[in-house]
């Protein structure tokens, strides 16, 4: 008996009215009330959750959920590393099945039944309704989704479970999102390196010597990553280094109309030890530093990166370092990720207090960093003790300030790669925004001339910060 048909035998058995409180009823037991129930209230008193989550085991389900003690108010279940992006996705999934079954397609039936004298349903209405999927749902219907939240560390997302979540990112659906919390390390097991740790390593677990002082490899952006050739989710790079944008870039993403993926830095405080008050401190810090820039990448924007990234939010945009002042004198410096390092304990071997006497004969950051490239760290030429980007081991130094006072560092040759790496890298996110940075053309100008024989290389190892003055000079009047 076709739909049509059903509702007219109904009439004939049942007074209108009957009718009318049945549905009345069950739309009022089962279904989402729309005044009230939304995906950003939580949970309401009559029990209805509109979020689950699934954690990956970790840090987040030791300290969130150890047993009998539960916090969370809505359905949550904990998996391994690898699968907690995938089974959130398949909660997801069961998700939007229920919330057709027991909220559009009701209200939709309400709708049809009240929208005139004699009411008549298509086969194409009868399709929908008895297969409703997101789909064919309005807007409205898909901002009432329950949202389902996969949280993990960067070893579940980054590493051992990064091919789970390319998968579940890809799929795109509508009411899945996911959280990582990047604290650079494998924290819950003592510290070793995972493919998001910087590149003076994995720290308690991680080899230092003259030989080894952590890993070449490079810190693997999972964000980034998931921005290329994943579809089109919503994804950001935030943290509570700002938590107004963070949350604001939560609520965009709990909108839109796909999957919306978040990679905060998060303090680990015995692992990076740190104050247990200073995570948002921190935060900040490895954001100012090129440590672990901003970003917003909205694919509702645009089909270009430069539509779609946005870099707002951290210091000077354009500049390869944030240019900031000391207190006491005034003068302008560059804040690089080897400052941010000296306020975390997980740096303290590559880290060396220098009294003023022992700076003779050493080389400033700054310097250092006018003649090395990433390209020369690939090709080992920091190695090379006749290459210009020759590193020695403890041979560089920075100045910050101290109660006023200022004092001098040394730093390993791994901190001073990391430096290098990580300008890299905020590099070509300002090249994705859309951002020119005349900074990298001047260097890049400055080191071809050295390289060519018409700058000699005495002479950059003489006034390295001068002749990139010139250059950048150059570049900005050009």
């Amino acid at each position: 008996m076709s739909l049509p048909n059903c509702f007219s035998v109904f009439s004939r058995v049942f007074q209108d009215d009957v009718l009318v409180d049945a549905m009345c009823a069950v739309m009022r037991q089962d279904a989402f009330n729309h005044s009230e129930l939304q995906a950003l209230d939580g949970r309401l008193a009559n029990g209805m959750a509109v979020m689950a989550m699934g954690a990956s085991t970790g840090c987040n389900s030791v300290y969130g959920s150890t047993p009998p003690s539960n916090p969370h108010p809505y359905p949550w279940m904990n998996s391994l590393f690898q699968d907690g992006a995938t089974i959130s996705w398949m909660i997801g999934e069961s998700l939007i099945i229920h919330h057709a079954r027991r909220s559009v397609v009701p209200e939709r039936l309400c709708d049809f039944l009240l929208s005139g004298d004699e009411p008549t349903l298509g086969e194409g209405d009868y399709f929908d309704l008895t297969r409703m999927t997101d789909t064919a749902m309005n807007e409205q219907e898909i901002k009432e989704l329950p949202k389902v939240w996969a949280v993990g560390g960067d070893g579940a997302f980054g590493d051992i479970g990064y091919q789970n979540v390319s998968k579940a990112i890809v799929q795109n659906r509508p009411n899945v999102n996911m959280l990582m919390m990047d604290t650079q390390v494998y924290s819950n097991t003592g510290g070793q390196n995972s493919d998001s740790s910087l590149m003076v390593g994995g720290f308690d677990m991680n080899q230092f010597g003259s030989f080894s002082q952590g890993k070449l490899c490079e810190k693997k952006s999972v964000a980034e990553s998931l921005t290329a050739g994943h579809g089109s989710p919503m994804v950001c790079q935030v943290s509570m280094a700002n938590s107004a944008k963070m949350y604001k870039c939560m609520l965009e993403g709990l909108e839109y109309r796909g999957t919306s993926f978040f990679q905060a830095f998060t303090t680990c405080q015995p692992e990076h030890g740190v104050a247990d008050d200073m995570s948002t401190q921190q935060a900040q810090g490895i954001r100012d530093s090129r440590g672990v820039p901003e970003f917003v990448f909205r694919p509702q924007s645009g089909e270009t990166y430069q539509e779609s990234f946005d870099v707002k939010g951290n210091p000077s945009q354009n500049r390869d370092w944030w240019m900031t002042k000391y207190k006491s004198s005034g003068a302008e410096y560059a804040f690089t990720v080897a400052h941010w390092a000296l306020s975390e304990a997980r740096f303290r071997k590559h880290l060396k207090k220098l009294k003023d006497e022992d700076i003779k004969g050493m080389v400033h950051l700054e310097d250092i960093l006018v003649r090395v490239t990433q390209n020369d760290v690939v090709n080992r030429s920091v190695f090379n003790r006749k290459h210009r980007a020759f590193i020695e081991d403890f041979g560089a130094y920075i100045t910050h300030e101290v109660k006023g006072n200022l004092k001098h560092v040394a730093l390993s040759r791994q901190m001073v790669l990391l430096a290098v790496e990580r300008r890299k890298s905020w590099r070509m996110l300002q090249s994705k925004a859309g951002i020119q940075n005349n900074d990298y053309l001047a260097q890049r100008e400055l080191l071809k001339n050295v390289d060519a024989g018409e700058i000699s290389v005495d002479d950059l190892f003489a006034r390295p910060r001068e002749l990139m003055a010139e250059a950048l000079a150059a570049v900005n009047g050009s």
